[in-house]
């Protein structure tokens, strides 16, 4: 693996791995930006804060693929309703992604 780095993953695991290497890199330089070194180690708070959003997201994922799968009355409307949920999630994440980008 000299030199590559994966930038993309399209299982859940992966994206999940993603987020919590964000974690670290933004703790990292949150602490050469204030010189408070004991921030370049994030803890279990900063993970669960981050991460929160990204959970929800890989869970809503899921119970729309198990929904998919079955054949039964009512699927299309359990699937309408997760997208919805998902829509929403995604938009909270955009959103915090971009507050994090301005800082």
């Amino acid at each position: 693996m000299r030199g590559i780095r994966v930038d993309h993953d399209p299982t859940a695991l992966g994206r999940l791995a993603a987020v919590a290497r964000t974690v670290v890199d933004e703790q990292r330089k949150l602490a050469d930006q204030t010189d408070r070194p004991y921030l370049a180690f994030p803890d279990y708070a900063d993970f669960r804060a981050r991460m929160n959003l990204y959970v929800k997201r890989e869970l809503l994922i899921a119970r729309m693929k198990e929904a998919r799968l079955h054949n039964w009355e009512g699927a299309a409307l359990r699937i309408a309703a997760l997208e919805w949920q998902l829509t929403e999630v995604q938009e909270q994440i955009d959103e915090d992604d971009t507050g994090r980008l301005r800082r």
